[in-house]
């Protein structure tokens, strides 16, 4: 069934309205006529089952047949990801969106290869989002993740604290595997993490102090196996182990 996106706010009544690109995709892309059924996706639990009541030249009204409201999973990832060339990071934001994560933190680290002006952050973050939805809408995950504007490491270090279990990837010598971390915090706590956070940094990894301000947040490096992967391998890869590891049967 086609997927489509609405914010909560323009999901409350019935019946509800496509306007923008979305109208767009529906009437020139898909053609979409009446009678046609479509799921739209609130980013924030909600599944409303529709039926396309009528068509004008730029919007499409949606009759509400069923709603659903899907609880949040009780596994919250947040991915603090080094900012990455522009085509590597949006494939990032889509694959870490498909994967279900919470949050998304884009941190402009020393090695970090795209430089931009403050004033440059949030139009990015807001490409990024868009890029989010379309994962979203692809994918069928009713959670759109929060996606961050990119901050420098330094000020993104205070939220790293906030997590029962954090990782960082790195290719320091003392690296555990990432199984070994999960099983040491079973032994120690007596179930499963639930707020986990993972670090991902530029090609070339973290600088060594960058990796030590990291590891001052409470994050315990892992290694990612013999191979040394590019940034946005080893994205897909942590949030892969995590969602293997850690999400019920």
């Amino acid at each position: 069934m086609h997927r489509f996106y609405l914010p909560p706010p323009f999901c409350q009544g019935d019946p509800l309205e496509l306007s923008g690109p979305e109208a767009h995709h529906a009437l020139h892309v898909l053609r979409l006529v009446v009678g046609d059924p479509i799921t739209v996706l609130d980013g924030a639990g909600g599944v409303l089952d529709c039926e396309v009541a009528a068509t004008d030249r730029r919007t499409v009204t949606l009759a509400v047949r069923r709603r659903e409201q899907r609880p949040r999973p009780a596994l919250a990832v947040t991915l603090f990801q080094a900012v990455a060339k522009t085509r590597a990071m949006e494939w990032i934001v889509q694959k870490a969106t498909e994967l279900g994560v919470r949050r998304l933190v884009p941190v402009l680290t020393e090695r970090s290869v795209p430089r931009f002006p403050a004033g440059d952050a949030e139009p990015k973050a807001a490409r990024w989002r868009e890029i989010a939805i379309e994962a979203l809408k692809q994918s069928g995950t009713p959670w759109l993740p929060e996606i961050s504007a990119p901050a420098p490491l330094a000020a993104t270090l205070g939220a790293g604290r906030a997590f029962e279990l954090a990782l960082v990837a790195a290719l320091a010598p003392e690296a555990g595997h990432p199984r070994r971390m999960l099983e040491e915090f079973r032994t120690r706590h007596g179930g499963q993490p639930l707020a986990v956070a993972v670090w991902i940094g530029p090609e070339g990894d973290f600088t060594p102090a960058e990796l030590e301000a990291i590891r001052s947040t409470g994050a315990r490096p892992v290694t990612l196996g013999p191979r040394v992967l590019r940034c946005d391998t080893a994205a897909v890869y942590c949030l892969s182990v995590l969602n293997y590891e850690l999400l019920p049967d």
